[in-house]
């Protein structure tokens, strides 16, 4: 019996043979993959500067000015009115058009025909100025400026289909002006814009210092508006000037505007002929 069952495995065996198949496989993979990064970057640096100066000087020139500006606690509502109902009707344009040209010293310009906009122009100067030996003189510049924007409230609703509703444009302006020049522009609602310069200068000093601090902040305000279209242009402008030139333009809300500038110098007793 078992020789029968062995005989019977070899035939089966031996009776394979070989077959060919043609064999399609199609796969579908999925992947999906997140990826998230948290990156934290912390500086700090600390500069401190002791010195000791065994010189006593006999002149001095300090400037220094001070500005604060708060817009807080306001509210702008405009509401349709009986002609057009669904749309605000109120549009504003603030325009300096070929003006704040050709001037020589300085020049200070305040535009706006917003809503609760503190504008601001600062100048300081201190000058010490002796000639001979044994001058020896100090100068010592500081600006300090503060702007707060809070709790102010926008509503508006406004005719997108009729184009800008508040417009700040300067054209062929502040052109070839020599000194200081500082402007303010502004259609929108509780912008804070300012410029200040101070300036300290002392003939032979034998140390010159300066500072500047800018503080803003605009928290807790909130603005609706619907089909608002604002525009601002500076065209052809602040061209061919010699000296300091501030620009502040604004047509938004809440904004803080600022430019600060704050020298000290020590300048030569004596000055040749022909220096410039």
């Amino acid at each position: 019996m078992k020789k029968i069952l062995a005989l019977t495995a070899i035939f089966l065996l031996g009776a394979v043979g070989y077959a060919l198949a043609d064999l399609d496989v199609t796969g579908t993979v999925e992947k999906t993959k997140s990826v998230t990064v948290n990156e934290k970057v912390r500086i700090n640096k600390g500069v401190r500067v002791k010195g000791d100066i065994a010189v006593e000087g006999n002149q001095g020139a300090e400037a220094s000015s001070l500005l604060n500006q708060s817009a807080t606690e306001n509210t702008v509502s405009r509401y349709s009115n009986e002609f057009k109902p669904q749309y605000d009707m109120i549009y504003r344009t603030a325009t300096l058009s070929d003006s704040v040209n050709t001037n020589t010293g300085i020049v200070n310009l305040n535009q706006e025909v917003g809503n609760s906009i503190n504008q601001a122009n600062l100048i300081s100067a201190a000058i010490s100025w002796s000639e001979g030996e044994g001058v020896l003189g100090f100068a010592n510049s500081q600006a300090s400026m503060q702007q707060v924007n809070g709790g102010n409230s926008v509503d508006a609703v406004e005719d997108y289909t009729a184009g800008p509703q508040k417009k700040s444009l300067i054209s062929g302006s502040i052109l070839d002006n020599m000194g200081i020049v500082n402007v303010n522009q502004s259609v929108g609602n509780m912008n804070n814009q300012a410029n200040q310069i101070v300036l300290a200068v002392a003939s032979e000093a034998l140390v010159a210092l300066s500072e500047a601090d800018l503080g803003q902040s605009s928290t807790g305000n909130t603005v609706y508006e619907w089909g608002t279209v604002r525009l601002d242009s500076i065209a052809n402008s602040i061209n061919g000037n010699v000296g300091v030139v501030n620009v502040n333009q604004s047509s938004g809300n809440m904004n803080n505007q600022s430019n600060i500038i704050s020298i000290s110098a020590s300048v030569p007793s004596v000055i040749e002929m022909g220096a410039r």
